[in-house]
């Protein structure tokens, strides 16, 4: 059996990417980062480089030698089958022949179904399969399915050998490959008939099937069969199962065919009735067919198969008439009754058995559902005779039950009518017209114009006087014809008038055409190798030619040598090509032939055969250069080697060799063509490298290299030399550095600096590049360095001489530097020379200044209240009781509740103030006692008070802002708290500048500052400033300073001025208590002479 009954053959490839990623998932894949590699030819064998290396961790039982580290191509879409999640697998440095396919099971699914499988079986057969792939560079885990697993269960194998194509790609220096393969897919079963033969009780059954799938993978299949009675009920069934676990099948041997009768006999005695047998097949891989049925009938011990006792009858009237009449055709049933004995209905079919359209342009009629009888009728337009037949169709099956005897109906020939005006045209065509003995060529006859109904036409080949086929009623005619020896006929076509068929001679004949058949030459092959002689790893392209290939045989190149082939044609005909690529990687001499075969599995069934062709790769002796760039260097840079190989060196090591030092340079390089390394010297020297081939990366070579020198110099010695002042006061520090262009370790070599002026030595180095030394003078005076590279304080041959640097020290009597220290302190450091000549001597002086601040005293105050013992009242004190004048208003409740007793002292011209003077024409006013004085000044509610004091502190970090944070506090312990930005009084500073005078320091400096505040309406209870916690602020009017001490707000105050020192703060507390009535109470007077009285 050939593979005609089975699907058609799909490819994929294994494509080398560098890289692609591991896909796994279901629908969606999620992608790892792990990196495949490619394949590639070297010795003679394919093999997987490059990416990353994985590990199996589980091993399926049929991939013995899947062990240890392995590498993975992956395997892109070739053809139909869609292959974006194949990879191939294998071990290091094997042949990818013995290598691994494997896929994701996320992938099944869609192979399964592609492949014409059943999915849930595979996955199920496959579930013990899986496997684990851990990636040893990044860890990731994947899970693995056997490829070849996949295609076996879904009814497919690998047909053929691999192919091998480049792909122009490298790896290593070696060519990289696709890698193709074969894959063959088989069709599901087919039912094709069933029937029953009834001897007595027993009825033995013909189950006619296909059972497409190969026989290597499974080499029996399934019949499943179920009979029921004529109530539904089950009767028998066999007892078998499937490899799956269907039941109710019985198992029989073969696979692999398109068609044969499977006998079954019942083991079971059926008693008289109607039944009906359903029967389908299961292939070795579950797959199931479509179901056919059919029927029969037990009756007292003789039966009848499918239809039980049913038949028809045909009758035809008239049988015999002119062209263009209509017969009548009946068809009538017996043995039915409303359906068929079985119980399904039924329907008669009658047919035209020529296939003509004669009844009413069609070749069958079918009656209604359970009617016994059908009637039609029969036209022919030309003259025939016409044979007709009557079924019975079940119509639950749709199989034959009974058919009855043929009818037969002739149409004679009608005068014919008179020919059209212009006559009958008629052509002939012959298609080839030239070709092999034994090959057909198509013959049509035309009739192009004057066509009439019934005509006939027919061909007819003049050189043997035989007609050509049986012709035609109709316009045109085709037919085919052969000769079996070399000749050349003429044809016609030849036309008769209706009713004039078939008696020569022929009314009308067409113009002759010529047909030539040539002897056949033999089949031949011819195979041609460019180039024939190369060298390891080069390739050679194979193209075999064969002028014709006949259907199912094929055009096969093969390597004769190994019996391997490599490669074939996809198409069979005239002029056929095939192509392959060859290359070895070691010497030696290959054969090649082509053949005309009909396999190619094997070279001993060919039909022909070229002459074979030999292919010589011859293996050039490895050379190998050694080049340095540069040669010649200064010490402390580098030099690059590069040895290259006039050849790939395969398994070989390239290593580079230092013949001076005896030390190997950098790591070997593995395979290819070069390897470069890079050598420095810190010293002056020559070193002599040599490169190897090797084995095992020593002097154990394959190959050697010349030797190349690379010479370091030292450059010569420059030095210069650097001052950190060229000017300074006496008794400071200079700071001198020389710094060489190069080091001077290891070279027996100090860098060193020298005072020309005192002949003192500074310092010097023998490592490094630079040195640095100090010196200081305490007298006016200018000194001259130098410094040398050479011996160690010798400029006696020294290699080299900076630059010369003169530092001049100059009398210091002015400032030194001033330092910020801890709490806003400033300090002055400074030389000055004490005594006189010649015992004069310069010393150093240190001033530090700390800053204070003077009692705060208050300039301001808004509406001064007095104090208890003398307040200020607008009228003697004895009438201040009284209603005001014309208001009507009392105070008398209002100044109790504050202790007024009415006996108070006071009067308008109450006053605080205990001093005052003019500053810059400023009239100053002092009021209270000054800071200490608890308070310093009584201020009345809601008015306002200023404070002044005196900074003193450093002249060189003056005030320059500074901030007053005030606290005012009931006697209940509420409180507000406010700032108010502090005024550098600049007018009032006294500076004499911050330069010491000779070893006197600048004096302090000294300047006013001030600050002036409103007094606050309220406190806050728990200082939360919001109208619920507000109260207003507490006030008395008691001639005692102690109850008023006791019962009225009392406000502190902090003074922090800043300066760039930092800040400095002074706290007066107390600075006022609340007295008197507050300010805002005299807006309300309507005695405008008493609110005057105030000062409002």
């Amino acid at each position: 059996m050939g593979l005609k009954n089975f699907k058609k053959k799909k490819q994929f490839a294994v494509i080398a990417l560098v890289a692609s990623a591991l896909l796994l998932g279901l629908g969606v894949y999620q992608a790892f980062a792990d990196t495949f590699g490619v394949i590639y030819q070297a010795y003679g064998t394919y093999r997987i480089g490059g990416g990353d290396t994985y590990r199996l961790l589980n091993i399926p039982s049929n991939w013995p030698g899947a062990h240890g580290n392995m590498r993975i191509a992956h395997v892109s879409s070739y053809g139909a089958l869609n292959t974006s999640s194949i990879i191939q697998m294998d071990t290091l440095s094997s042949d990818v022949n013995n290598g691994y396919l494997g896929t994701y099971p996320s992938n099944i699914s869609s192979f399964t179904q592609q492949l014409g499988g059943n999915v849930s079986w595979v996955e199920q057969q496959l579930s013990a399969d899986y496997m684990t792939l851990r990636d040893n560079q990044t860890g990731n885990n994947t899970a693995l399915v056997p490829f070849a697993d996949v295609i076996n269960k879904s009814g497919a194998v690998f047909s053929g050998n691999t192919q091998q194509t480049p792909n122009g790609g490298y790896y290593n220096g070696y060519p990289t490959y696709n890698y193709s393969y074969g894959i063959w897919s088989s069709n599901a079963p087919t039912a094709t008939s069933i029937s029953a033969n009834v001897s007595g009780s027993s009825v033995t059954l013909h189950f006619n099937n296909g059972v497409p799938l190969f026989s290597q993978l499974a080499a029996y299949h399934y019949d499943q069969i179920r009979i029921t009675n004529s109530s539904g009920q089950t009767v028998w069934q066999p007892t078998g199962t499937t490899n799956a676990g269907v039941p109710n099948v019985q198992v029989e041997s073969g696979s692999q065919y398109y068609s044969r009768t499977d006998t079954i006999t019942p083991s079971y005695s059926f008693p008289n009735g109607a039944y009906t047998v359903s029967a389908s097949v299961w292939d070795g891989v579950d797959r199931h067919s479509n179901t056919v049925t059919t029927s029969f009938t037990v009756s007292n011990g003789t039966s009848t198969g499918g239809g039980g006792g049913v038949s028809v009858t045909l009758s035809a009237n008239p049988t015999s008439l002119n062209v263009g009449q209509s017969s009548t055709l009946t068809a009538t049933a017996s043995g039915v009754s409303n359906g068929l004995p079985n119980g399904d209905s039924y329907w008669i079919e009658v047919l035209d058995e020529g296939n003509n359209g004669t009844l009413g342009g069609r070749n069958s009629v079918t009656g209604n559902y359970n009617s016994a009888t059908v009637q039609t009728t029969a036209t022919s337009n030309v003259a025939r005779t016409e044979t007709y037949e009557a079924e019975i169709m079940d119509g639950v099956t749709g199989q034959v039950v009974a058919t009855s005897s043929p009818a037969t109906v002739t149409w004679g020939s009608a005068p014919p009518p008179p020919p059209p005006s212009g006559g009958v045209q008629v052509t002939i065509s012959a298609n080839p017209t030239s070709l092999n003995v034994g090959q057909s060529t198509t013959l049509t006859g035309t009739i192009t114009s004057g066509y009439q109904n019934g005509m006939l036409i027919d061909i007819e080949n003049q050189t043997t006087g035989q007609w050509v086929g049986a012709g035609a009623y109709g316009s045109s005619y085709t037919t085919t014809t052969s000769e079996s020896t070399a000749q050349s006929d003429n044809f016609v076509a030849a036309v008769w008038n209706p009713g004039n068929s078939g008696v020569n001679p022929p009314n009308y004949t067409s113009t002759p055409v010529t047909v030539t058949w040539n002897q056949s030459q033999p089949l031949s092959a011819s195979l041609m190798a460019n180039p024939t002689s190369l060298q390891v790893g080069q390739t050679s392209t194979l193209t075999a030619t064969a002028p014709t290939v006949p259907a199912g045989d094929y055009l096969v190149i093969w390597d004769q040598t190994t019996g391997q082939e490599l490669n074939r044609s996809t198409a069979t005909g005239n002029n056929i090509t095939v192509t392959m690529w060859v290359s070895q990687y070691s010497a030696t001499t290959q054969t090649y032939i082509a053949q005309i075969s009909p396999s190619w599995s094997s070279m001993n069934q060919s039909v022909t055969q070229s002459s074979p062709v030999s292919v010589t790769w011859t293996q050039q002796a490895i050379t190998l250069q050694l080049a340095a760039n540069p040669t010649n260097l200064p010490t402390g840079q580098s030099a690059t080697l590069t040895a290259t190989a006039n050849q790939n060196v395969g398994s070989n090591y390239i290593v580079i060799y230092n013949q001076s030092t005896g030390q190997w340079v950098g790591v070997a390089a593995l395979g290819g063509t070069t390897d470069t390394q890079t050598v420095l010297s810190s010293t002056p020297t020559s070193q002599t490298f040599i490169a190897y081939v090797s084995p095992n990366a020593s002097q154990q070579n394959v190959a050697q290299s010349n030797t190349v020198t690379i010479t370091w110099t030292r450059p010569a010695f420059t030095v210069t030399l650097s001052a950190s002042a060229n000017q300074l006061n006496i008794g400071q520090t200079v700071n001198l550095t020389a710094t060489a262009n190069q080091v001077v370790s290891n070279t027996g070599y100090f860098i060193s600096i020298y005072d020309q002026t005192s002949g003192q030595w500074l310092g010097s180095i023998s490592t490094g590049n630079s040195v640095t030394g100090s010196e200081r003078q305490t007298a006016p005076t200018t000194h001259t360095f130098i410094a040398y590279v050479g011996a160690q304080n010798s400029s006696a041959n020294a290699q080299a001489t900076s630059n010369q640097v003169s530092v001049t020290w100059v009398q210091g009597s002015g400032g030194g530097g001033w330092q910020c220290g801890a709490n806003d302190s400033d300090t002055l450091t400074w030389w000055a020379v004490v005594g006189t000549p010649p015992n004069q001597t310069l010393e150093e002086f240190q001033a530090t200044y700390t800053t204070t601040q003077s009692q705060g005293v208050v300039t301001g105050l808004l509406d001064d209240p007095g104090t208890p013992s003398y307040m200020w009242l607008p009228i003697p004190a004895s009438q201040w009781n009284e209603q005001a004048v014309g208001s009507g208003f009392s105070w008398a409740t209002l100044d109790a509740a504050h202790g007024w007793t009415g006996t108070e002292q006071g009067g308008p011209n109450a006053s605080q103030v205990v001093r005052q003077f003019y500053d810059n024409n400023l009239l100053v006013k002092i009021y209270g006692r000054g800071d200490g004085a608890n308070p310093v000044v009584y201020v009345r509610p809601d008015s306002a008070f200023g404070i002044r004091e005196v900074w003193t502190g450093s002249p060189h970090s003056m005030p320059t802002s500074g901030t007053a944070d005030f606290t005012m506090t009931n006697p209940d312990g509420s409180y507000v708290t406010w700032s108010e930005p502090i005024t550098i009084d600049t007018a009032t500073a006294v500076n004499n500048g911050d330069q010491p005078n000779g070893t006197t320091p600048p004096p302090y400096a000294t300047e006013a500052v001030s600050v002036f505040t409103n007094v606050p309406k309220f406190t806050f209870r728990g200082g939360v400033q919001t109208a619920a916690n507000a109260e207003l602020a507490a006030w008395s009017l008691s001639n005692n300073a102690t109850t008023v001490a006791q019962d009225s707000a009392h406000i502190s105050v902090k003074l922090d001025v800043n300066n760039s020192c930092g800040t400095s703060s002074h706290t007066i507390n107390n600075v006022a208590i609340l007295y008197s009535y507050p300010d805002w109470m005299f807006v309300q007077l309507t005695n405008n002479n008493l609110a005057q009285a105030t000062g409002h």
